[in-house]
């Protein structure tokens, strides 16, 4: 077998076997971005609600080698809050609205992607915690799967 033709099948076959090529993730920009847009729409949906992106973080969550980007969001009333998390993927024509869904998280400390999870590090009520004061840790783990966030 000629030369190049050993590089060119040396060169098909370690990409067999690395999958598809990991994207980069999202820049700030396309980030700000989408979460300007998504509390745009959240404000225009009548609740009385004002909204923002607490948190953003990226990884692949289906294992298809591209970055999907997670928005952490918190809805503000008068006297309370709700947590939600947004899914955007890339499939080639820029990031869209893969999935959405209002989550109670409690006082969030931290978001992460990471083995195909979400997760969501938060402080909860525990059994005897004033309501200003959550002490309990949690960790909070979903799965993407289309177009819903399941609870793990």
């Amino acid at each position: 077998m000629p030369r190049s033709a050993r590089t060119l099948l040396a060169a098909s076959l370690a990409l067999a076997v690395a999958g598809p090529s990991a994207s980069a993730p999202p820049d700030e920009a396309t980030i700000e971005r989408l979460g300007a847009a998504h509390v745009a729409r959240l404000d225009a949906g009548g609740n009385g609600l004002e909204h923002e992106i607490a948190h953003s973080a990226s990884g692949d969550l289906d294992g298809d080698g591209r970055q999907e980007l997670v928005l952490l969001y918190v809805g503000y009333g008068p006297t309370f809050h709700q947590t939600g998390l947004a899914v955007f993927t890339d499939r080639g024509g820029g990031h869209v609205l893969a999935a959405d869904s209002g989550v109670p998280l409690g006082i969030v400390e931290g978001l992460e992607v990471a083995g195909g999870e979400i997760r969501v590090a938060s402080k909860m009520p525990g059994p005897d915690d004033p309501r200003c004061c959550p002490s309990r840790d949690v960790t909070h783990r979903f799965r993407w799967v289309g177009d819903r966030l399941d609870e793990l």
